[in-house]
């Protein structure tokens, strides 16, 4: 229900907003709860969710994987104050590394280095 009130949404960039993505996501974080690696925060007014964060952790490593806010209450910074929330929650449980995922410009203020990955494909001819 929050991702349907955010930017994203509004803007059609919303990754959980299709129905296969939401699939995806869906079937990692249930493997993810089963293995104790999920962490989710959401920032709730009552019963209804105004802002969340989701990831995963490996080793002392957290990889996040989506955040979102009600986008009517921006200039709350809810967004921020949920994943602040859950950083802090997450160097209490030893993690050191935060990855933020895929760079985009918004997260730069998050990000104290980026990491440019290359792939390389090798076949073998013959």
């Amino acid at each position: 229900s929050v991702e349907r009130r955010s930017w994203k949404h509004a803007s059609g960039q919303s990754v959980l907003a299709s129905p296969r993505y939401r699939a995806f996501y869906m079937n990692v974080m249930q493997r993810g709860a089963r293995r104790g690696a999920r962490r989710v925060m959401f920032a709730k007014q009552g019963d209804t969710d105004l802002a969340y964060v989701f990831g995963g952790v490996m080793g002392g490593a957290y990889r996040g994987f989506q955040l979102g806010f009600d986008d009517t209450l921006a200039h709350l910074g809810l967004g921020n104050q949920v994943q602040m929330a859950l950083i802090e929650a997450l160097i209490e449980e030893g993690c050191d590394t935060y990855d933020l995922g895929m760079a985009m410009a918004y997260k730069d203020r998050w990000a104290d280095e980026t990491l440019e990955l290359q792939t390389a494909v090798v076949i073998k001819s013959g």
